[in-house]
């Protein structure tokens, strides 16, 4: 800093005055300048700020209505899955039902058949023992006519 002298009538120098003013005016004009270089740079960087700040602005909304569409398509997945689900259970019901009838009626048939299995055993079994009955007798007339037969004609020879 200059520091100006007074003269003995009390005044300041005019040349001192003036080359103070000259340099203060040189160290003001390069601030100046200085100051406008830093007003262009800060401008370009607000440019470029705001460019990014768009770009992200667009990112940022792309992504909240892929978030949104990706939410939305969660919920018709969700919806049609479940309504599939449903008619896969359905199916599964219906099916269970005919083949439960279906096994229903088999085992009433084959019970049928055991039966009637049992009926014509007992037939047979009964024919069975008819048949040895009658042979029984058979033998036994047999052997009675035998037995008949030899005395007769023991007692015709004698």
């Amino acid at each position: 800093m200059i520091i100006l002298k007074k003269s003995l009538s009390g005044n300041y120098n005019a040349g001192e005055v003036n080359s103070y003013i000259k340099n203060l005016r040189k160290e003001y004009e390069l601030s100046l300048k200085d100051q406008r270089k830093r007003i262009v740079d800060l401008r370009d960087d607000n440019k470029i700020l705001k460019s990014k700040l768009e770009t992200y602005q667009k990112k940022e909304k792309a992504l909240s209505n892929a978030l949104i569409e990706a939410e939305n398509h969660k919920v018709q997945l969700i919806a049609e899955s479940t309504a599939k689900a449903n008619l896969i259970e359905n199916n599964a019901k219906q099916m269970i039902k005919y083949y439960n009838t279906k096994l229903s009626s088999l085992i009433e048939r084959i019970y049928s058949v055991e039966n009637n299995a049992i009926s014509v055993l007992q037939s047979v079994i009964v024919e069975i023992a008819k048949l040895r009955e009658r042979e029984i007798n058979n033998d036994t007339e047999f052997k009675l006519n035998s037995e008949v037969e030899k005395i007769i004609s023991t007692k015709s020879i004698s």
